[in-house]
């Protein structure tokens, strides 16, 4: 519970690092290139699948390995992913650096900035590079310490806030800003992993740590994580694009503005409930379903108590926040304001489940859920966008109450019906029906 208190404190440099950076990039690099710069983001947001799912694979057999004192297969489990991943950044950003060159960007994004190409290149460089990196934060969530890869993690906000600063007082080009607002997520990683291997060098990979088995069984586990995963991402994020292709990519930045100030109060809320997933692996490896319900009970409660009070207060006071923020041009309709609230109050009272069926694997109902609500909301919010806007979350809400919040209790029920036993010789996960 004190790692689930700091994470909220913790993340207090990522609420605060798009108040500051959002109105200094606005107003540096133009509708245009901003426009490039939010919708590129939200395309590697959809990517976040990236990690073919190893990122959760990982953190579920990692925390079982040590909660049962198998440091020989957590060392194996860090092995493979690490290896897998990285192989798969270095031939991406091969691929990346060959191909840009040929990529008409301007078209694609549907914008009239000369920057274009240049700022989606150094956006989506970043972010495979800090694929493989980030896995640290995994590992260190296995290892109990929350509070400390929060902290440690705190530095990449913290640098994208000093990265604007810098770049708005130089007023420097464009594609030099997003260098400087991008560099932060992989000094953080850096970091952290430094700090894990001197605080804990028996998890570091040797000699004969890559072993076959466990290479293919987290890769078979990751699998289907990664289909969670590219649902979600894709469904959650899909909004700026839909609106760049359907109305063009000036008319992101109203949106994206609304969108963030709810996106980063909702997701603090989620990443409150992270730590939630290796704890009850452990609980469950254990066989201590009572912590289990008891601690996921107050935490849904707890969860959507706080979106609650949290989208009341931006309902109210949102539109002159906004206005004082990046200024009076940016409408903010109420109908949007209230559907941005409605929906992270269900993505809120959703997440503890979520969490309990994540530890143990239990993803099939989350893949159902995933996969109508994906399909849906794409489908509602590309119908809706050229007269409707503001009306987009609104339908995401109510899709989402309807397709994941029966899959979370679902996928929560059959958690606890998983009986403990420890790992085989072939790295299965170590729980069964």
């Amino acid at each position: 519970m004190r790692g689930i208190a700091t994470s909220g404190l913790t993340r207090i440099l990522s609420v605060c690092s798009p108040l500051v950076v959002i109105p200094l990039a606005l107003d540096l690099m133009g509708p245009d290139s901003y426009g490039v710069w939010v919708t590129m983001t939200a395309v590697t947001s959809m990517f976040l699948w990236a990690d073919l799912g190893l990122g959760n694979g990982l953190m579920t057999r990692t925390s079982h390995a040590l909660a049962v004192g198998d440091l020989a297969q957590a060392r194996q489990v860090i092995a493979s992913a690490y290896a897998m991943l990285g192989g798969l950044a270095l031939g991406v950003m091969t691929v990346l650096l060959v191909l840009t060159t040929f990529v008409p960007w301007e078209d694609v994004l549907n914008s009239g900035s000369s920057e274009a190409g240049a700022i989606a290149t150094i956006t989506l460089g970043a972010f495979v590079l800090n694929v493989p990196l980030s896995l640290i934060q995994r590992v260190q969530y296995s290892l109990g310490e929350v509070a400390l890869s929060n902290v440690l993690f705190a530095a990449g906000p913290l640098l994208t806030i000093i990265g604007a600063i810098a770049a708005n007082q130089a007023q420097v080009t464009a594609t030099e800003a997003v260098v400087l607002m991008t560099t932060g997520p992989l000094v953080a990683s850096v970091l952290a992993t430094a700090v894990t291997v001197v605080r804990h060098p028996d998890l570091v990979p040797g000699r004969g740590s890559l072993a076959l088995d466990t290479t293919r069984a987290l890769f078979t586990l990751g699998s289907l994580y990664l289909a969670i995963q590219v649902l979600s991402a894709v469904a959650l994020n899909a909004d700026n694009v839909i609106i760049a292709q359907v109305r063009g990519a000036a008319d992101v930045v109203d949106y994206s503005i609304v969108a963030r100030m709810f996106m980063i109060a909702g997701l603090v809320i989620s990443l409150a409930n992270l730590p939630l997933w290796p704890a009850n692996a452990e609980a469950l490896a254990k066989g201590d379903r009572g912590w289990v319900e008891r601690t996921t009970f107050k935490m849904t409660v707890l969860s959507g108590g706080c979106m609650l009070g949290i989208g009341v207060a931006l309902v109210f006071c949102a539109r002159p926040f906004v206005h004082a923020w990046v200024g009076p041009e940016v409408e903010v309709p109420r109908t949007l304001l209230i559907g941005f609230a409605l929906f992270w109050i269900a993505v809120a009272v959703a997440s503890p489940a979520f969490m309990v069926a994540n530890a143990v694997s239990k993803l099939r109902p989350q893949l159902v859920g995933w996969s109508i609500f994906a399909v849906a909301s794409i489908l509602a919010k590309t119908a809706l966008a050229e007269s409707r806007l503001e009306y987009l979350p609104l339908a995401a809400a109510v899709l989402y109450a309807v397709c994941l919040g029966p899959a979370a209790w679902v996928g929560y029920r059959q958690a606890l019906l998983v009986e403990p036993r420890k790992e085989d010789a072939h790295g299965s996960l170590g729980t069964r029906p």
